[in-house]
């Protein structure tokens, strides 16, 4: 976690779009002008404090990753599709995406709604996926026929 970085949790995680205006908001409410900088910057050199929620994570890591072999779920499909990201990067104001069926691309791309805009980038981009997966299947593109 880079939580030396500005605009960081408690977590270590990078704050929301949101929570970085209401911090600065807050901020600037105490102090009277706003400057730069995040909520708890911190060292940028030599050892940084883990994320409280570090050992957590290894530990459902450590669940999740202990067995021999991946499960196995059979499926019998007549058909095969790749999911792909579309050019751009959907962590800023558009996205895209394309669904390849059988060799057919469906694609889409557009710009993100102000309330989305906002988001932090691994929401838009994992958004991005989910949404241009279920607009495929909504579509029957991913039914099996």
């Amino acid at each position: 976690m880079e939580s030396w970085r500005d605009w960081r949790g408690a977590d270590g995680w990078k704050l929301t779009d949101r929570e970085i205006e209401h911090a600065k908001l807050e901020k600037e409410a105490l102090e009277g002008t706003l400057t730069d900088g995040g909520t708890s910057p911190g060292e940028e050199a030599g050892e940084v404090k883990s994320a409280p929620r570090l050992f957590a994570d290894i530990e459902a890591l450590a669940r999740m990753t202990h067995v021999a072999a991946p499960p196995k779920f059979v499926r019998r499909s007549k058909r095969t599709a790749s999911a792909k990201y579309f050019a751009g990067d959907a962590s800023g104001k558009d996205f895209g995406n394309t669904i390849v069926v059988d060799g057919v691309c469906h694609g889409e791309f557009g710009y993100w709604s102000g309330d989305v805009e906002k988001e932090d980038s691994n929401f838009k981009e994992l958004a991005n996926l989910v949404n241009g997966v279920t607009r495929a299947y909504k579509a029957g593109h991913l039914r099996s026929t």
